[in-house]
């Protein structure tokens, strides 16, 4: 698809899948790197960039641990970005990037949600586009993404209504991918983990991506700008901070 299709078919449905994005070899290496990485950790344990739950294991901003560094320019891929510039229409940052793994027997009925901060009603205003990336198959028996079509239409806050009500008023779609697919669903899409019904835990990239006002969960600041190219800069919010001292502020570039 082109991308003024696959903003048609995103603004109308609420997610659409963008097909093969990444290498499919890459994105298995960086699940069994993710694998490993958590293995070594206890839920015993208070970590700043991983949680171990019984439903969720989380590696947050793995695109700026020095562990993952070979996968540390995915955020930035030119293919993902030219239709997120497209979807968008304005300059935009990166807010997450969390590496998520449903293990086997969780996962299901668990928390339906949006991930952005109102249910915005009209696409053309959304604040976040979110990319799912397929590190691993995403199947129909091992917690894929659960997506209600139609939903981000909806103006509803998942938090003020039962999971049944949704179920029962929106058609629910399933993320089916193979290792390094994409499928985008707009911030105020209402989504949900499903049940991992599978003997192997499913990984997956979480990358939140908003307009350049929206405070970003994380500050990719830190990671250094030597090299970056304007887009790049963008992308990981260097233009999105006034710079410093005063007066050299009306040098920004939003």
């Amino acid at each position: 698809m082109e991308n003024h299709e696959i903003k048609k078919t995103l603004f109308k449905k609420g997610y659409v899948n963008i097909g093969s994005v990444f290498n499919e070899n890459e994105a298995l290496n960086y699940a069994n790197k993710l694998e490993n990485y958590i293995s070594n950790k206890s839920s015993n344990d208070v970590h700043s960039d991983v949680t171990i739950t019984e439903n969720q294991l989380t590696v947050y901003s793995s695109n700026i641990n020095p562990n993952f560094k070979e996968y540390s320019n995915w955020p930035a891929n030119k293919k993902l970005n030219s239709i997120i510039r497209d979807v968008f229409g304005d300059k935009y940052s990166l807010s997450n990037w969390n590496a998520s793994g449903s293990p086997s027997g969780c996962g299901g009925n668990r928390r339906v949600h949006i991930d952005s901060r109102i249910p915005i009603v009209n696409p053309e205003h959304t604040t976040h586009v979110i990319a799912m990336i397929a590190l691993t198959p995403f199947e129909h028996n091992n917690g894929s993404t659960l997506i209600y079509e139609k939903s981000h239409l909806s103006g509803l806050d998942p938090r003020h209504l039962e999971n049944k009500y949704i179920r029962e008023n929106f058609n629910e779609k399933k993320a089916i991918m193979a290792p390094g697919e994409v499928t985008l669903f707009l911030g105020q899409t209402l989504h949900d983990i499903g049940l991992n019904e599978s003997n192997k835990t499913r990984w997956g990239i979480i990358g939140y991506y908003t307009l350049w006002w929206v405070k970003p969960t994380y500050d990719f600041t830190v990671i250094s700008p030597v090299g970056l190219s304007d887009e790049e800069l963008m992308i990981y919010g260097f233009r999105s901070i006034p710079p410093h001292p005063f007066n050299f502020n009306k040098y920004t570039n939003i």
